[in-house]
């Protein structure tokens, strides 16, 4: 449903380990329709590392604009533009230089069609700016029987208006390998009170030979084939008591590696439905070593036994650089 990016994908795990875990700063776009209404979720997620913090008595503080601006028209047309300021606190000086990530998030009410996405975030202190875009496709769900959102895939849940929400996976550091993942969307059904075949395919993906996020609604892109294998199938049937039917999915267990997930949905001879997610999994703690005792951490592996007793004593930041 939405093929909406601010980066580019890898063509393998080993680039990615060599890319030490992706950029600063992107984004992702999830598609709903609520309540008759259009609606997508923007997350815009950048890291310390891109920003300059100044010291504010025991803390440290930095600030950056956000300029999310949304094209029509094969992006010669502005549709909505939104400005906003986030801050970003630390304690610690280690803090301020990591891959630590910070999400800010925006809703936009758009109508159906194809958008251009352009972000722009400028730190206030250096006023040095980055800038990312990508496409959105948003699908005339007022138009549809049956269709169905975004998937979102994640690990963490969050409260928003009374409502538990699963939090999407924007980056490494919010997607480790080993723990409980899980897929939320939304079916939503004209025909309320009909059963629906919701078919999931999970697929460990070998190279992204296509965009990282497929679109349904373009057959053509959404055919090409990735060089895949299937790792995990499941099926289940819901019945749609409402026109907005929520639907959360526990995976199981994953290594590490990229993965892309398929679901189709079909109900009483209508056509089928179908959207995909494609996402990545991390070592947990990979890639960043933030602080000096985690660098000696690792110089376990290659010290003598009696080099990292000696490591583990100093007591001192200087004792543990030296």
């Amino acid at each position: 449903i939405s093929s909406c990016t601010g980066y580019r994908p890898v063509s393998s795990f080993e680039e990615s380990v060599g890319r030490a875990g992706g950029p600063d700063f992107f984004f992702q776009a999830y598609n709903f329709f609520t309540e008759g209404n259009l609606r997508s979720d923007f997350y815009v997620l950048l890291t310390n590392r891109a920003l300059q913090f100044t010291k504010d008595g025991d803390r440290y503080v930095a600030s950056y604009n956000v300029n999310l601006r949304i094209f029509g028209d094969e992006g010669t047309r502005l549709v909505t533009e939104k400005n906003w300021t986030e801050t970003v606190t630390e304690n610690d000086y280690e803090a301020t230089t990591s891959k630590t990530y910070h999400v800010s998030p925006r809703t936009f009410s758009l109508e159906s069609g194809k958008y251009t996405i352009v972000v722009e975030i400028t730190d206030e202190l250096s006023q040095k700016t980055m800038r990312r875009s990508g496409v959105l496709e948003i699908p005339d769900y007022r138009n549809l029987f049956l269709s169905l959102s975004n998937v979102i895939i994640g690990s963490r849940f969050a409260s928003r208006n009374g409502q538990e929400i699963l939090l999407p996976n924007l980056g490494p550091e919010m997607s480790y390998a080993g723990e409980q993942q899980y897929a939320s969307l939304e079916v939503y059904d004209k025909l309320i009170g009909r059963d629906v075949i919701l078919k999931y395919s999970l697929y460990g993906i070998g190279r992204y030979e296509t965009p990282l996020f497929l679109s349904p609604y373009y057959p053509g892109e959404a055919a090409r084939q990735l060089a895949d294998t299937l790792f995990w199938t499941r099926e289940t049937t819901i019945t749609t008591s409402s026109a907005s039917v929520p639907v959360r999915l526990s995976l199981p267990t994953l290594p590490v590696g990229h993965y892309r997930l398929d679901l189709h949905a079909a109900s009483g001879g209508q056509r089928d439905v179908r959207t995909s997610r494609a996402f990545s999994l991390w070592p947990f703690g990979f890639p960043e070593i933030t602080t000096t005792d985690k660098q000696i951490e690792v110089l376990e592996h290659i010290a003598t036994p009696e080099e990292f007793e000696r490591l583990k004593q100093a007591q001192t930041k200087e004792e543990k650089q030296q």
